[in-house]
């Protein structure tokens, strides 16, 4: 009996737990639910234009298609322009459904999702940039979509084997190789394609990421080329203005990232030093100096606990001591620091901060957080190097 009665009691907590988890798991699936709703279908105008070209081709290529799918030309009604239109239509379509698994995956990682443009080169998702360091999660992003595209390639070759009527399977023929076109090239590592996307995710495991945009860009830019010389040759209008969007992207995508890393964009929390030496108020001046040359600093701020009171710099020192014939071990911080204290704080903009510094005159300034703490100290030596590395960077990029 105990033994019934503990089977019991433990597969009723299962069983509360079970509903506990698919309650949950239902009320987030319900949320992104919603949420994929919310994410506007935009069409761009120029989708007429690849409209006109899609049945320019298909009343040229219609015999061929028709001659591959293996269905008799007999079995399948209509004019090429209809089936043209058809085909547009299906594969706005597959492309919708292939941007959309993109927006699925970045709404389960919590990334928040603007819309979505159906354009003539093909689909783009706007949504937040990735957290730089969340490789992983822009490799899934990423690769999602071809992947997609792969399935319903496949789904549709297995209509085309299926005994139904030859239309439907001509159409799903079309459709199929389509689809698997579309997620072959999209695995192309020509970056901004998925491809390009995966391959920055892998390059940033072990690379900074504006690095890893550079060498994804790089490899990008040899595809555009390839790309435009075979639509050239081909005479392929498509495959020439997307080897022009992926040059053209690519290049956006770098000036996006060094706007990004531009030390003027930053916030203070980003450039400043956080090990920074303090004194207390009754501190003597000759042991201020003594630490200013220690630290090889010259400006020390004066604190009660971690709350900022004034800062004491070689030049106070000059002025209010040497130059005032005073005896420096008797002269406490107190009584030459600078007050009120100019100061910044951490999510301050370091422009806003540059701003600041050349109207007061200064080259330090201290930051404090939103307790009015002492945090860390901003120089105009900090940009300097900041910008110092970022032309480093550019020139072994170039």
């Amino acid at each position: 009996m105990p033994r019934v009665f503990l089977f019991f009691e433990f597969n009723r907590a299962n069983t509360v737990f079970i509903q506990k988890t698919c309650g949950q798991s239902l009320a987030v699936l319900d949320v992104m639910r919603k949420s994929l709703r919310d994410v506007q279908l935009r069409l761009h105008p120029s989708l007429i234009f690849l409209l006109a070209y899609v049945l320019l081709v298909a009343s040229v290529q219609f015999a061929g298609v028709v001659q591959r799918s293996g269905i008799p030309a007999s079995d399948i009604p209509g004019r090429p322009p209809v089936w043209g239109l058809l085909f547009a239509v299906g594969l706005l379509a597959s492309v919708a459904i292939h941007e959309y698994a993109h927006v699925w995956i970045a709404l389960r990682q919590g990334i928040q999702v603007r819309g979505i443009t159906l354009m003539m080169l093909g689909g783009v998702s706007e949504m937040d940039d990735i957290p730089h360091e969340s490789h992983l999660r822009e490799f899934r992003l990423a690769l999602i979509g071809p992947v997609v595209s792969l399935l319903l390639g496949a789904i549709f070759l297995g209509i085309h084997q299926s005994h139904i009527p030859g239309a439907i399977r001509f159409y799903a023929y079309w459709l199929g190789t389509a689809n698997i076109a579309l997620g072959l090239f999209n695995l192309l590592p020509a970056f901004p394609l998925d491809g390009g996307r995966a391959l920055r995710s892998l390059l940033a495991r072990r690379l900074d990421f504006e690095t890893a945009t550079r060498k994804a860009v790089r490899v990008g830019r040899v595809f555009a080329w390839i790309l435009g010389a075979l639509g050239v040759l081909g005479f392929n209008i498509i495959l020439v203005l997307i080897a022009l969007f992926i040059h053209a992207s690519g290049q956006a995508e770098l000036a996006q990232i060094a706007e990004k890393e531009n030390p003027v964009r930053k916030k203070l929390k980003e450039l400043m030093i956080r090990s920074i030496e303090t004194v207390e108020p009754d501190t003597p001046v000759n042991l201020v100096a003594q630490k200013m040359r220690q630290k090889n600093v010259g400006m020390i701020p004066v604190c009660q606990g971690n709350v900022l009171l004034g800062i004491v710099t070689d030049r106070d020192i000059t002025i209010r001591v040497t130059a005032e014939d005073l005896t420096p071990d008797l002269i406490q911080a107190r009584d030459v620091m600078s007050t009120p204290v100019i100061f910044g704080t951490e999510e301050e903009d370091v422009e806003d901060a540059l701003l600041l510094m050349e109207a007061k005159g200064i080259r330090r300034l201290p930051v404090v957080d939103s307790a009015q703490r002492m945090v860390g100290v901003f120089s105009l030596t900090d940009v300097g190097v900041q910008l110092l590395r970022q032309q480093q960077k550019l020139a072994k990029a170039a």
